[in-house]
């Protein structure tokens, strides 16, 4: 058995990546996912070393996952595949493997793969770097002089990345082809469920054999990083800085005839991969180029000579989102006034605290920002219409009974309490 391949059904990293599956699953509001999580959790160490066991007599079988085409209004749809909570363990278990920083006997079988995945500038689904990293080094490179930039998008990424690509890479620098059988099958993108009748109105947009990986996938980000990896290199030099956040790029340059030169080898490289990039003035807004003085929008942040602030945009879509929560808060409350058990629902209190949870996470990922213009016109936004909310649970109250306001309030009333049947 190849050393690699017993990496992976090391029983200690089977259990982290079943730990890091787990903390996703238990929010997820799929049916047949909490299914699968209730399975585990009932003995998770038995059922490790059961998928184990399987891996090391060579028997594991990858299930075909589902299908499912998230809608959004104003917006492409988008073809997400979810694996079985098995099988996601197991991607996550070779996923630990191919990004192995610290243990130096796997270290040395990976060949470049370390080396590739420590490319400064390629940002997204890379351990240890996130959103900030990108647009920091996207602003010290403007103070640093650059003064033009050309941002893109890589349309319809995941749906275009060749798996023989990322086999033949893996392949390249371990040289071990057991391991590589195993992630092979690991990026299985036959769908259990295709046979649905929305699926086979968006089929076009999943992925179809070797083209494509499943968005949803631990490996697909790992598998654009490497497959792009030439992309990185031959974009950036000491004149221009090229940042890609998996699909998302953007290159800043103080010579503009240079940027455009770069530019068209990014656009030459992705043909070559089968991809295509979007344009500035190709009638979308998912490309443009300009001068940094003026600033530019970045992953969610307007980045400028002045500093750093949330984009309008991400603003906008933080206000949808407060909305939204003061909606179902209302609704909630409504509901509230003639329940006669115990609910789970959000009431007034529950609504407040995810609207402060929402505010909290979206402060943290905007730390960065030294420009808060926009933010404080926001909090006095969320304050005038706080204000409203409190006013109109106030009038919803008025004639209500004292059980009454305690279960709009959000609070338990202990007569409400399931009673427990003792035999």
């Amino acid at each position: 058995m190849s050393k690699l391949y017993q990496a992976v059904l090391r029983i200690d990293n089977l259990y982290a990546s079943w730990l890091k599956v787990r903390e996703s699953a238990r929010s997820s509001k799929s049916a047949e996912t909490k299914s699968q999580l209730a399975e585990i959790e009932a003995n998770p160490l038995k059922y490790i070393k059961s998928v184990q066991l399987k891996l090391a007599k060579g028997t594991y079988q990858f299930s075909e996952p589902r299908g499912i085409v998230k809608k959004k209004p104003g917006k492409k749809p988008r073809p997400l595949m979810i694996a079985t909570l098995r099988d996601r363990i197991v991607q996550r278990a070779i996923l630990n493997v191919l990004q192995e920083e610290k243990k130096q006997p796997i270290l040395k079988l990976l060949g470049k793969i370390p080396q590739t995945l420590r490319t400064p500038t390629s940002i997204g689904g890379v351990p240890g770097r996130g959103v900030n990293d990108a647009i920091l080094q996207a602003h010290r490179h403007i103070l640093e002089g650059a003064s033009h930039f050309i941002k893109s998008d890589i349309k319809s990424f995941f749906t275009h990345v060749r798996q023989s690509e990322f086999i033949a890479f893996i392949s390249e620098q371990t040289g071990d082809e057991k391991f590589c059988a195993l992630l092979k099958s690991a990026l299985t993108t036959e769908l259990a469920n295709r046979d649905d009748p929305d699926i086979i109105e968006f089929s076009h947009i999943f992925p179809d054999g070797d083209k494509g990986v499943a968005q949803g996938s631990s490996l697909s980000a790992l598998a654009a990083n490497l497959v792009l990896s030439r992309f990185d290199a031959i974009t950036n030099d000491g004149e221009v800085l090229t940042l890609r956040y998996i699909d998302d790029f953007i290159m800043l340059s103080g010579n503009s005839g240079k940027l455009d030169h770069k530019f068209q080898l990014a656009l030459n490289e992705l043909k070559r991969l089968g991809m295509e990039a979007h344009v500035p003035g190709d009638g979308t807004d998912k490309a443009a180029r300009g001068i940094t003085v003026k600033g530019f929008d970045f992953l969610g942040f307007n980045v400028s000579t002045s500093g750093l602030a949330p984009s309008r945009k991400s603003i906008k879509r933080l206000d949808e989102k407060f909305t939204d929560l003061v909606i179902a808060g209302k609704k909630s409350v409504v509901s509230m006034q003639s329940a006669s058990e115990r609910r789970s629902e959000v009431a007034y209190i529950q609504s407040l605290t995810k609207i402060d949870n929402m505010l909290r996470g979206w402060g943290d990922a905007y730390r960065i920002c030294n420009r808060r213009l926009e933010m404080s016109r926001f909090d006095q936004r969320v304050g005038e219409l706080l204000r409203n909310y409190r006013h109109w649970f106030s009038e919803q109250i008025r004639d209500a009974t004292s059980e009454q306001i305690m279960r709009m309030q959000g609070v338990a009333l202990l007569r409400d309490t399931p009673h427990l049947k003792v035999d």
